[in-house]
């Protein structure tokens, strides 16, 4: 694979699709590499006019190792001790760096994870250099973020690659929720393998992770297309760090995606990648009846998810559920297994928070209206359930 300068590195790199297509750059999480964003999620975002670069980020892979830089202690560096031997924003340059190095002046950026807070930094950094915004599975980082009850230890060190899998799989089952794949996690693991797996790295990355401060206001102050995709059973990361990203950051689209946990199931890509080549081509998430992409100064929200059975049925119910909500909701067919339905509701946050406007900031106020709605679908999944044709 070809490499480029970055931010005095070398990052290895691959490309597909049509390079006059809209440049899409996909960001792996803590330890992981390009190849963590599998081929055939890819394609999808290829097949949908897009051209995607994945990189590995530095520390891991076939880029560039750090290892003069030593491995901090983690909990030392968490506590404000000792600093973490680069941070987040060194992270978010070497994107950057990236698109320079291939031309590029701008591109949807996408993060999942370690690499969703460095996506986020992209565009609060660096602006004129995103076109777009996609968190997937990430936090705003600092106070703000919620912890999850994630206990893996990493390993220590690759003397029994074997042992490293094993380990690996039994982490990976722990977060990944009903749909992990463990063949498919094998054979990722093997290449990473194969590639260059960076134990050092990994810990320097988590310490980069584990500094970086709140990125609640600066999201806030966006000013370009955000989407926000969680999963429901996500406990690395947990559900609510989405809610609080997705209040946070103004126009954002919030996906919660069913029975996901920190990882990318092959059942959600077609859900995920849609709602990504939407930002992309700038389509809206709603019908224009229901006031097409909720407007940053509006102050409203949008909250997409899939819900097994019938448009018809669903509609129905999520009607009747809301009541006298001034809510948005569209509902069509969903892209996942079996019937399914892709329910969307978009809330205006002075009407369905029923707060005064000069009560909590507009932030809080955002981030409440999301909470609202969540458990507005929380309700309905088991009344559509109990009522859907058996």
């Amino acid at each position: 694979m070809p490499t480029v300068t970055s931010n005095g590195l070398n990052l290895e790199y691959d490309r597909f699709g049509d390079p006059a297509g809209p440049p899409v750059l996909l960001i792996a999480g803590l330890g992981s590499q390009l190849i963590a964003w599998d081929e055939e999620f890819c394609a999808l975002l290829v097949g949908g006019g897009a051209q995607v670069i994945r990189v590995d980020n530095r520390d891991t892979g076939r880029s560039t190792w750090l290892d003069d830089l030593g491995v901090p202690v983690l909990p030392a560096v968490r506590d404000g001790l000792i600093p973490p031997p680069y941070t987040l924003a060194d992270m978010a340059a070497d994107a950057v760096g990236l698109l320079d190095g291939l031309g590029l002046a701008a591109a949807h950026v996408v993060g999942m994870s370690l690499g969703g807070y460095v996506a986020q930094l992209v565009a609060t950094e660096h602006p004129d250099r995103v076109l777009s915004l996609t968190s997937i599975m990430s936090s705003t980082s600092g106070a703000d973020a919620v912890p999850g009850s994630f206990t893996d230890e990493p390993p220590t060190d690759l003397a029994d690659p074997a042992a490293f899998v094993e380990m690996r799989v039994a982490g990976l089952r722990e977060i990944s929720g009903p749909h992990f794949d463990e063949t498919r996690a094998r054979a990722l693991l093997a290449r990473m393998l194969e590639r260059g797996v960076n134990i050092s790295g990994r810990i320097r990355q988590a310490a980069a992770g584990g500094a970086a401060p709140s990125r609640l206001v600066a999201l806030s102050q966006l000013s370009l297309p955000v989407l926000v995709v969680h999963g429901d059973t996500d406990t690395r990361i947990p559900l609510e760090n989405g809610i609080r990203t997705a209040g946070a950051t103004p126009g954002s689209r919030l996906l919660v995606v069913p029975e996901m946990g920190h990882e990318l199931p092959a059942v959600a890509w077609p859900v995920i990648a849609t709602a990504i080549l939407d930002l992309v081509h700038r389509r809206p998430p709603v019908d224009a009846d229901h006031g097409g992409v909720p407007s940053a100064e509006s102050g409203e929200v949008c909250v997409q998810t899939v819900v097994p059975g019938l448009p018809d049925v669903i509609s129905s119910i999520a009607a009747e559920l809301a009541g006298d909500q001034d809510w948005g909701l569209e509902c069509c067919a969903g892209a996942w297994a079996g019937p399914a339905t892709l329910l969307t509701i978009s809330a205006t946050v002075s009407r369905v928070a029923g707060r005064p406007s000069d009560g909590p900031s507009l932030v809080q106020r955002r981030i409440s209206t999301v909470r609202d709605v969540i458990d507005f679908i929380n309700r309905l999944r088991p009344a559509v359930r109990e009522r859907s044709p058996a």
